[in-house]
Parts: C-alpha cells; sequence; structure tokens
C-alpha cells in the first residue's frame, strides 16, 4: 500500500533544508548582482554624472541649465575634484544580505532575504556642498539651486572661481531656473523595486 504524503510537512522539511537554503541564496545573490551593476552602470551613464566628470570645460549634456555652461562650474566645485567618485564608490560597494525566513506558499513556499541597500540619506550625506549647505544631488534633482539668473561661465580660468570657470556676478543674466532631473533617487527607486521580482 502507498505511503500518504504530509505536504505541509514535506514544504516545512525541504524549506529548511541548509542545502536546499544555500542553493537559493546563490540564485538570489546572482540576481543581485547583476541588478546592482545595473544600478552603477546607470550612475556612470547619466548625463548628470558625466557632465561633472567633463569638468569646468564640459558642456551642459544634462540640459539642467538650458545648454549654458556646466553643472561643475554652477555647483562650484573646486577644480580638479569629482564629486561623482565618493557616490560611486558607495552605490558599488557589495550588498549584503541573510536569509530571514521561509514559508509555504500556494506554490510550495518561499524564502525571505534582507538586505542592506544603498539609501537616498547616505547619498545626501556624501553630497553636500558646503557653500550650498545642503547636497547637489538633491539640489540638481529638484532643480532647487540658486544663481543661475546670476551665474557667468568664464571662458578662461580665473581665480575668483573655486571651479575656475563658474562665477557669480550681481547683473542678472537670465531669468531661468535650474531645470529638475530625475538622477540618483529614480536610479534607487528603479533597483528597489527590480528586486521585488527577483523570483
Amino acid at each position: 500500500m502507498g505511503r500518504i504524503l504530509n505536504l505541509k510537512k514535506l514544504r516545512k522539511r525541504v524549506s529548511d533544508s541548509r542545502s536546499i537554503r544555500k542553493k537559493i541564496g546563490t540564485i538570489f545573490e546572482k540576481q543581485l548582482v547583476g541588478r546592482h551593476k545595473k544600478l552603477v552602470a546607470g550612475f556612470d551613464n547619466h548625463l548628470v554624472t558625466q557632465e561633472i566628470q567633463a569638468g569646468r570645460d564640459g558642456s551642459n549634456i544634462s540640459r539642467t541649465l538650458n545648454g549654458y555652461g556646466n553643472l561643475y562650474a554652477f555647483l562650484g566645485f573646486n577644480h580638479p575634484e569629482d564629486p561623482t567618485s565618493v557616490i560611486r564608490n558607495y552605490l558599488a560597494a557589495k550588498i549584503p544580505y541573510k536569509v530571514t525566513s521561509s514559508r509555504d506558499t500556494a506554490q510550495g513556499f518561499a524564502i525571505n532575504f534582507k538586505t542592506n541597500l544603498p539609501g537616498i540619506r547616505d547619498i545626501e550625506s556624501l553630497s553636500v556642498l558646503s557653500h550650498l549647505g545642503r547636497s547637489w544631488v538633491t539640489g540638481v534633482e529638484r532643480g532647487k539651486v540658486d544663481g543661475l539668473q546670476y551665474y557667468l561661465n568664464s571662458r578662461r580660468p580665473s581665480s575668483a572661481s573655486r571651479s575656475g570657470k563658474g562665477i557669480q556676478i550681481d547683473k542678472r543674466l537670465r531669468n531661468t531656473n535650474v531645470k529638475p532631473i530625475k538622477y540618483v533617487n529614480h536610479l534607487l527607486e528603479r533597483f528597489r523595486k527590480s528586486l521585488e521580482k527577483i523570483k
């Protein structure tokens, strides 16, 4: 006579198996790493990142300044620093994870993972400009950086400028403001949503 199986107990035994959990963890890590690489690539390839990395002589490829000058000079970075490198290093750091629990589902069982994902609050802390008094990343994303109306992009390097090119003058040159653009916060949100699709 055949043996009657208790599916609930069987599923629990499988889900509690160390070897099974390890294999599932390997699959999860592979997908996590793949999505993580896309996050870093998204940052590297973003127009704001590329514009700032081009330094004081770059052009406004992000169009946040209506094509005039560039973000590096406008934001007043100290030439020749690269303010994007610290953010990239933070985003590219390995993401730790651990298995927290397992549970039965209609399809079998599910294993829950806990990760420590990069967050916008840390990004803001890493991107504070003292003369702005806040994060340049958030300022650019929201279009909330004052002074574009009085921003002059010098053709020749000037000792009166941190970057050597961007100068704030008393005369109003334009009436436009910085255009907001989806940047790091958008990339992080897209990354978080992609992790929810891991199966």
